[in-house]
């Protein structure tokens, strides 16, 4: 584990700096940092080397990841039925893996599966569903959805969960996996949720935006597992001027 870490990032559109409070992994074996020159809200990007979407990995080291954060998820000693939710669409595969690996350690100490059910949000509406929508306020393409599908809501885990677990491969506001629990809020499910538990490759989440999510939370208990967790600023260039605007993506 390495712990108390420091580092910069000198880029054309500013100055990122980065401090580590641990990692489980090698910071260098976790990624790499680009700059992004189409994206005004955020001119950087943390590119992952292990979550398999930018760069190549190996289903190998894939599945390590999965179990490790697995078994540091239950090591939190998590109340059921459990709800697990995956971001797309760069945490699916992530959230799917975690979801299995969590399932089969808990099969093998006999627990009841049916006790835990893993959904995924979607760019796309998908039809002879309930369509919840919520924004992912940084990205290029900010509108997601949930598609819950009549033999999903018969399972009843929307009313009946304990646990909420939301899956990103990065967390850095907090603000999109609040705006999939609020908007779930809205139409009166998760009222049983006693705890939110947030897993992520990198947590960068800063005292006041906990601080923030535990008010919006109120008396639900607020947990966090990550490989790695830090925090970072980015002084801007303002001498910089880029030209390029953002991507644009149609409704349709």
């Amino acid at each position: 584990m390495q712990q108390n870490i420091s580092l910069q990032k000198q880029f054309t559109s500013g100055k990122l700096t980065l401090n580590i409070d641990y990692s489980d992994l090698e910071v260098n074996e976790l990624f790499g940092i680009a700059e992004r020159k189409n994206n005004p809200k955020r001119q950087f990007l943390f590119v992952s080397k292990i979550l398999g979407k930018h760069l190549e990995v190996s289903p190998q080291k894939m599945q390590q990841t999965y179990y490790l954060l697995s078994k540091k998820l239950q090591q939190l000693n998590i109340e059921f039925p459990a709800f697990f939710i995956g971001m797309a669409e760069t945490a699916t595969c992530l959230a799917t893996g975690i979801f299995e690996n969590f399932n089969t350690i808990n099969n093998n100490n006999n627990y009841n599966s049916n006790e835990i059910f893993y959904i995924q949000s979607s760019r796309y509406k998908v039809q002879n569903c309930q369509v919840i929508n919520f924004a992912e306020e940084h990205s290029h393409a900010p509108q997601q959805y949930i598609n819950i599908s009549e033999n999903f809501l018969q399972t009843n885990i929307l009313n009946s969960a304990k646990t909420l677990i939301l899956i990103d491969d990065e967390i850095s506001s907090g603000n999109t996996l609040k705006n999939v629990f609020l908007a779930l809020r809205k139409h009166n499910f998760l009222s049983e949720v006693n705890t939110i538990i947030l897993v992520s490759l990198t947590n960068f989440l800063s005292k006041e935006s906990i601080n923030n999510l535990q008010n919006i939370f109120g008396n639900i208990t607020l947990k966090t597992c990550e490989i790695l967790r830090g925090n970072y600023i980015f002084e801007q260039n303002l001498d910089n001027q880029n030209s390029q605007k953002l991507s644009i993506v149609k409704k349709d």
